[in-house]
């Protein structure tokens, strides 16, 4: 192995020296660099968790500010990147068992409420063609919108998130969120104007 090139040894080395005393006291250079020295760790960690690079982004903040929340707990019995990998995994656990449990809350609505197609079970048949071909042709809007203000159109009407929920997640200001809200659903409303006529 050349001199140049770092091997396991010596990212343990420099995790040694790292002054986490200053960063659990709460010296925001200290998190600076804590946090760029493990961030592959704690990148390759979300990754295993997600597999969308907006959903790794968003764990990777997570587990950030999990990390600073929790930093006192880390006593320093036992190295200081196997403590950050406990955290960033139980941050990563947590964000997909919730994910689960949307997820399944979700198929629940789909299935006792809509079917797949949009068919309500003891609708009037000439209903059932109307929805069905309302949601076609809104799911066809939603195609063409900007990927930011479909994305924020889908979190906030279909997964019932609040603006706040979706500007962590999206890592934006929760004035984004409604902006790209708004300007959805305006030129929803303007595509969606001949469906209605």
């Amino acid at each position: 192995m050349s001199d140049s090139s770092e091997g396991p040894r010596d990212s343990f080395d420099a995790d040694a020296e790292l002054d986490f005393e200053a960063f659990q006291s709460g010296d925001l250079d200290s998190l600076r660099r804590v946090l760029a020295h493990f961030s592959p760790l704690i990148e390759s960690v979300a990754a295993s968790y997600a597999f969308d690079q907006s959903d790794r982004d968003d764990l990777f903040q997570r587990i950030c500010i999990r990390l600073w929340e929790r930093r006192m707990q880390y006593t320093g019995r036992g190295s200081l990147r196997g403590w950050i990998n406990k955290v960033a995994s139980s941050v990563c656990s947590n964000w997909a068992a919730e994910r689960k449990t949307r997820r399944k809350d979700e198929t629940r609505y789909v299935s006792e409420v809509v079917s797949l197609n949009g068919v309500h079970d003891h609708d009037d048949p000439s209903e059932n063609l109307e929805r069905t071909e309302f949601l076609a042709r809104l799911r066809h809007c939603l195609a063409r919108l900007p990927k930011r203000q479909g994305d924020t159109f889908l979190l906030v009407h279909l997964e019932g998130y609040r603006p706040a929920e979706v500007a962590r997640i999206q890592g934006v200001r929760p004035e984004t969120v409604r902006s790209n809200l708004r300007h959805a659903r305006k030129r929803l409303s303007i595509m969606m104007k001949d469906y209605r006529e």
